[in-house]
């Protein structure tokens, strides 16, 4: 039997690894290369400082990227929903990634959506930076941010940019029928 599990699950991960290179196949180069690129800005950025913040305790306390996005969505249980809501930025841009590369359109849109959250986190002055609740000033955004933010805007463009290509693509083809015609 778990003989027949681990064929199971081997197979089934198989079949899906597949399904995702036919998927990634089927896309074109600016959508594969506005993916790769917004991953890779997106992974170099988990390495870096997102943002500084003021501590008494610790004047050069600074929030690490990768628990930010590892661990962001615990804010609500410390009381930080604004927190929260802006760590809601990851999984939405994940969807859109997911639907980019099943050639959903409305990709693009919550790519945008994940883009305009994060943008707005560089607008708040203060963040919850304990389980108890106290909020802690926000001294600075540091490269993490900035590169999570632009892994964002990358993906949002490129789809973007790309759908704008289909469409004028099918407008020419139109025209061209129209024309012989």
């Amino acid at each position: 039997m778990l003989c027949l599990r681990f064929f199971y699950i081997n197979f089934y991960s198989a079949n899906l690894k597949m399904k995702l290179i036919y998927k990634l196949n089927q896309l074109s180069k600016v959508q594969k290369y506005s993916i790769f690129l917004s991953l890779l800005i997106l992974i170099i950025s988990l390495t870096q400082p997102a943002f500084y913040i003021d501590r008494p305790e610790n004047p050069a306390a600074w929030a690490e990227s990768w628990m930010l996005f590892l661990l962001g969505w615990t804010f609500l249980f410390g009381g930080g929903i604004t927190g929260f809501l802006f760590w809601c930025a990851n999984p939405i841009y994940i969807i859109g990634l997911i639907l980019i590369i099943r050639n959903n359109k409305s990709g693009f849109w919550f790519s945008l959506i994940a883009t305009l959250i994060s943008f707005g986190f560089s607008l708040i002055d203060e963040i919850v930076a304990s389980s108890s609740g106290s909020l802690s000033k926000i001294t600075s955004l540091e490269l993490g941010y900035k590169l999570w933010l632009l892994s964002f805007i990358v993906l949002t463009i490129g789809t973007g940019f790309n759908e704008i290509l289909l469409n004028v693509r099918k407008k020419n083809v139109i025209l061209s029928k129209q024309n012989n015609h």
